[in-house]
């Protein structure tokens, strides 16, 4: 009987441990600290299997690290009555399965959770027409100078669906994003997908697929493609390569000789040299993706830590007619203590990983439209490319890993 009860006592112990690191981790997942979150998720769970809202936040925390086989796997140990079983821990799973390229698994996911009947049409369309894309060894593509936002948005040569043109590099958007007028245009057929954020406001939005998309030495069939409303005037001519363009790859983002440095991901030896060329000596840091393109990096803006939103798509000029490096909600300077006026911050010191830079301004943002939450932790700062044309940076998609050197003199 003594026996029994030391079991008994143990197992209790174990259990409030359990809950105690599970309490921890999602305190550290709403300050943002993601990896602490992870941590915490792995201890609770090692403690207690059982644990229904430890595993909750391992899902959470593995998708945004690039664990999407351990997300799903962790979904399906979750109990049929788990209370937590909410939308967002359903759209991770969802995307889980984009990510993976899983279109058939993910427009049967669909169908069991709560999404729009266009949406289930749309994975329908794409699990019948899957992405391909190609490319043996490196290719360097050269930022063209034919761009009428110049220094404010890079852009590159392409052909879509055999069209050369050129088009704009944007971490804030998915795959391909252009006008409807254009898309008809370039012969791409769409349908209503609902709205969404583009170009700062809410926008309709419409879906289809491009046939053909060659970059560089890179070839693609089946490319994603979203039109919205909010690209009107001279932007009307925009057609925008977002992330999930870019994370098909080892991508170097090279402002000191303007281009854009791709190796597959497949090509072992191709991959270690464009890393040894790129990264060597360089101290990477963490960051972490939610939905399809939000690139998320911990970093700080006047020694205070911050989550950012890397996103290269800010295309605005501040009071003195410069590129802000990113922008901030009002609300966070104002807790920050950080003044602001006329829409601009003044000068403030930035940190990512191991560089820092002086920046001239940040915008100043009404709202969180442009800084997407995942349950309770988001960024609290938007990085754009006024920051970041200042370095040579590197995303290695398959540890999660950015790399930041300045650019040379």
């Amino acid at each position: 009987m003594r026996r029994i009860t030391i079991g008994v006592g143990l197992c209790v112990l174990a259990l409030a441990n359990s809950g105690v690191a599970q309490d921890a981790g999602w305190q550290a997942f709403e300050l943002n600290d993601i990896a602490a979150a992870s941590r915490r998720a792995n201890q609770a769970l090692a403690q207690d299997a059982a644990n229904q809202r430890a595993r909750h936040l391992r899902i959470l925390t593995s998708f945004l690290s690039g664990q999407f086989e351990e997300a799903l796997a962790d979904y399906e140990k979750l109990v049929a009555g788990y209370s937590g079983r909410n939308e967002s821990l359903m759209r991770v799973v969802l995307d889980a399965y984009l990510h993976l390229e899983r279109y058939s698994d993910a427009a049967q996911f669909a169908r069991t959770i709560e999404v729009t009947e266009a949406e289930r049409t749309w994975l329908d369309e794409r699990a019948a027409h899957p992405p391909t894309v190609q490319l043996d060894g490196t290719t360097i593509v050269p930022f063209t100078a034919a761009n009428f936002l110049g220094d404010l948005m890079p852009a590159v040569e392409v052909e879509l669906n055999g069209i050369p043109l050129v088009a704009h590099l944007d971490t804030g958007g998915s795959f391909v994003t252009m006008a409807l007028d254009r898309a008809r245009e370039l012969g791409i057929e769409t349908r209503e997908m609902g709205t969404g954020v583009a170009n700062n406001e809410r926008t309709p939005l419409r879906r289809g697929l491009a046939d053909t998309l060659v970059l560089g030495d890179a070839y693609f069939t089946n490319v994603q493609v979203t039109t919205v409303e909010s690209l009107t005037g001279q932007l009307g001519s925009l057609v925008i390569l977002g992330t999930r363009i870019l994370s098909n790859f080892l991508m170097t983002w090279d402002n000191e000789r303007g281009r854009l440095v791709l190796t597959g991901r497949d090509d072992d030896a191709a991959r270690a040299g464009h890393l040894m060329e790129h990264t060597g000596g360089v101290e990477g840091v963490d960051f972490y993706l939610h939905s399809d393109h939000y690139i998320w990096v911990n970093g700080s803006v006047m020694d205070r830590a911050a989550l950012m939103f890397l996103d290269t798509g800010l295309v605005t000029l501040d009071l003195s007619g410069q590129q802000p490096a990113g922008g901030i909600q009002a609300s966070i300077l104002d807790a920050w203590d950080l003044p602001y006026a006329d829409g601009f911050t003044g000068p403030v010191s930035v940190s990512v990983g191991s560089v820092s830079r002086e920046v001239g301004s940040f915008a100043v943002f009404p709202d969180r439209r442009n800084l997407p939450r995942l349950e309770n932790t988001g960024p609290d700062v938007l990085l754009s490319h006024g920051f970041l044309k200042h370095f040579v940076w590197t995303l290695n998609y398959d540890d999660y890993r950015l790399y930041v050197r300045p650019v040379a003199p």
